[in-house]
C-alpha cells in the first residue's frame, strides 16, 4: 500500500510486461513476406505468447511444428 500523493519512479516499478497477444490453441497466420511475394498459412499456437516472443506453432496444412516469432498484429514469422 501506497500513502496517498506518493509519487511513483521508475525504479519503483517492477519491469512491464506486454500484454499477451496469442493464446494456446488460438488460430493464427504465418506469414512469410519478401520482396515481390508474400505466402501465408493458417496455424495453430502451441503456447501463449506476447510480441516479439518465440512460440511452438502448428502448420494446420502440413501438421507440421515450427517456431514462429510473434508479430504485434498477432500474426506469427517463422523462423528460417
Amino acid at each position: 500500500r501506497l500513502p496517498a500523493n506518493t509519487v511513483l519512479r521508475q525504479n519503483m516499478l517492477g519491469p512491464l510486461k506486454s500484454p499477451v497477444i496469442v493464446k494456446r490453441n488460438q488460430n493464427v497466420v504465418i506469414s512469410i513476406e519478401s520482396p515481390g511475394f508474400l505466402i501465408t498459412a493458417v496455424g495453430k499456437t502451441m503456447q501463449d505468447g506476447r510480441a516479439g516472443d518465440y512460440i511452438k506453432v502448428r502448420n494446420m496444412d502440413s501438421q507440421r511444428i515450427i517456431v514462429a516469432r510473434i508479430s504485434e498484429d498477432g500474426s506469427v514469422v517463422p523462423v528460417l
